[in-house]
């Protein structure tokens, strides 16, 4: 019966030893458990929450279950800043902005914000210059039609397939830029 109840007692000390977690996976269960909460936060912002609402649910969290929820907010507004719409990156920044109180993603909030102006600026020289060129092919075709005088108010350049294409090649002019700043930012969210 010594033996017996020996093997059994090493059995159970094996299965002990299996069932206690290292540091390194606490860590990893604990991430997988609460950087999507930041992000559902985070997305939740997005779409109709006010700059508090971010701090409020951070306030509800404190030590590594903080950072975890902080590092997935981050994260999640990160991913949304883009080209395609700049009101949502603004957002995104904005966000960024209330949530970071130790100054280390001022500097990249600012390059960000930057590039997104100079896309503005740029996409609206774009614009300036090709709009009466577009304009006058969408004429030209309208008279081919036999479409002309009072059935014509204003022609939609911004919505016509040739301002989409021009469009397209200046946001992919700025998307590698975006990429290198999305980079950085992950670089240093990495040390918070």
């Amino acid at each position: 019966m010594g033996e017996l109840r020996s093997a059994f007692e090493k059995a159970w000390e094996k299965a002990e030893r299996l069932g206690k977690l290292s540091e390194e996976e606490q860590r990893e269960r604990l991430g997988e458990e609460f950087i999507p909460v930041g992000r559902r936060f985070a997305a939740q912002f997005l779409e109709h929450g006010s700059q508090r609402l971010l701090q409020e649910q951070l306030e509800r969290f404190s030590g590594e279950e903080r950072k975890l929820v902080l590092r997935g907010m981050i994260l999640e507004l990160l991913e949304r800043i883009g080209l395609e719409d700049l009101q949502a990156s603004l957002r995104a920044l904005e966000g960024l902005r209330s949530l970071e109180d130790k100054g280390a993603l001022d500097e990249i909030i600012g390059k960000f914000e930057s590039l997104i102006e100079n896309f503005k600026m740029r996409r609206e020289e774009k614009f300036n210059l090709e709009k009466s060129r577009i304009e006058r092919m969408k004429r030209d075709l309208l008279h081919q039609l036999r479409i002309s005088g009072s059935a014509i108010a204003e022609i939609n350049i911004e919505g016509s397939r040739e301002w989409g294409e021009i469009e397209r090649r200046i946001r992919e002019e700025a998307e590698p830029q975006l990429e290198a700043l999305r980079k950085e930012a992950l670089e240093l969210l990495q040390n918070l």
